[in-house]
């Protein structure tokens, strides 16, 4: 995929697979509210079929993501915080900055920002809610350029969710950044599941030691046409197929990205998990982090142009 310049409509994609789902959390029948609905702090979208998403202005997350029947397929820690700190679970986005890969805090402060605002609602021609970010003072500390930040959350099927971010260059000069969407799914066991579609690619062992001299994490290729995730496991997969998959037993999700060229695959593992004060106990074994992202490879963006990525997940 390549990153779209000059591009202000949403991507759109059709794919195939499903989620992993585990227990199912709150059911949502066929319903007679409006497709819509928003306060001041929660937009939810929903389909006639009970087909619904929550989005937490907040940080602009993605809370919740169920299909019609009703199984939310998306993580949430039994124990998640919340602001002013990013949820354990659902989608946070990470923007300007993947991980510690650079200057700023990790992860970026568009996660744990309370300056999102809603910029619009929508039921036609699919139920969508957008939302944005602008540079500011406060900002400009962590990241000194100016930005408009749009991210776009829609149901264009019953068994479809579409993310998709949009950053504007408002600047007189060249601005880089790194992104993701830190997608958290819920499994019925992490360590029964598999990940598809990453054979044959490089990638950075994050959980591995680093080189003593140079401090840099070790490269490997995938060998593996399902990759397993079995203890702590903690992956950048560089310049990745658009399609990926997650399979849980007889369920499956297809992850399909546009614009966003590298994969991240983490679970914490038994081992760790206790560092992580917001994620319950034995809570590991129901999540598995399969993000969209550009990491290795920041994207420059000049001046007053625009980049645009977005990622598809099916349920199937």
């Amino acid at each position: 995929p390549r990153a779209n310049r000059h591009q202000h409509r949403r991507p759109t994609a059709s794919c195939s697979p499903e989620p992993s789902a585990c227990r199912p959390r709150t059911s949502h029948r066929p319903q007679d509210h409006p497709p819509v609905m928003a306060d001041n702090e929660v937009v939810t979208i929903s389909r006639p079929s009970g087909a619904r998403c929550e989005v937490q202005r907040f940080g602009a997350h993605v809370k919740s993501w169920a299909g019609p029947d009703g199984q939310d397929r998306l993580f949430m820690s039994s124990i998640a915080e919340g602001k002013p700190k990013a949820l354990r679970g659902g989608i946070p986005v990470c923007f300007p900055q993947f991980a510690n890969r650079g200057p700023g805090g990790k992860h970026g402060f568009a996660r744990q920002s309370d300056a999102w605002k809603v910029l619009s609602t929508a039921d036609e021609p699919v139920p969508t809610a957008t939302f944005e970010l602008t540079s500011d003072e406060s900002t400009a500390a962590a990241y000194p350029h100016a930005f408009r930040l749009l991210y776009h959350v829609s149901l264009p099927a019953d068994d479809k969710l579409t993310c998709a971010l949009q950053v504007i260059n408002k600047g007189e000069e060249p601005m880089e950044f790194t992104a993701a969407l830190h997608t958290y799914f819920r499994v019925a066991d992490v360590e029964g599941i598999a990940v598809e579609g990453l054979q044959g690619t490089t990638y950075e062992d994050s959980a591995a030691e680093a080189d003593p001299e140079t401090g840099a994490k070790p490269l490997k290729q995938e060998a593996q046409e399902a990759v397993p995730v079995a203890g702590e496991v903690d992956r950048i997969y560089f310049r990745t197929p658009a399609n990926v998959a997650i399979k849980d037993g007889p369920r499956k999700v297809a992850i399909l990205a546009q614009g966003f060229k590298d994969t991240v695959l983490w679970n914490i593992g038994a081992e760790k998990a206790p560092t992580l004060k917001d994620l319950g106990p034995g809570e590991w074994k129901h999540y598995v982090c399969v993000e969209s992202g550009v990491i290795e490879k920041p994207v420059k963006l000049e001046p007053m142009n625009s980049w645009m990525a977005g990622v598809t997940y099916k349920i199937e």
